[in-house]
């Protein structure tokens, strides 16, 4: 949890009246014990530290490639376990392709994409 730094400014309209709210001391305990139960429970969200990156997928795809002849999306996909997984998981097969170390095949649009090994006779002069 991170505080406000900055104070909050109240300046009262000069033109309307103050309110006087009548509280009991029920009421402030009622509102001390809603604090103490907020500030005491979990946390929101969770932040999780990145373990995974688009250079482990960039071997992890090559080494999958080495025992396959190709590899689906879906496989690729079906074994990452958070968004994060995915967009490395996605971001490395760009990677692979921009460096000519695979290629890519889409029968139709929304078909199933399939990833194949270059051969080194392929791959452009560099």
């Amino acid at each position: 949890m991170f505080g406000r730094r900055i104070k909050p400014s109240f300046e009262p309209d000069e033109n309307e009246e103050e309110e006087l709210v009548e509280v009991t001391l029920y009421d402030l305990t009622r509102a001390v014990r809603a604090m103490i139960r907020f500030l005491m429970s979990e946390a929101s969200h969770t932040v999780l530290l990145e373990n995974t990156s688009v250079d482990d997928k960039i071997v992890h795809i090559e080494t999958l490639l080495r025992a396959a002849e190709s590899i689906s999306w879906s496989e690729l996909s079906d074994e990452c376990e958070n968004t994060l997984e995915e967009v490395c998981c996605l971001l490395a097969i760009l990677e692979l392709c921009r460096m000519y170390r695979i290629r890519t095949h889409q029968h139709s649009a929304f078909a199933e994409i399939r990833l194949f090994p270059r051969k080194n006779e392929d791959r452009p002069d560099q």
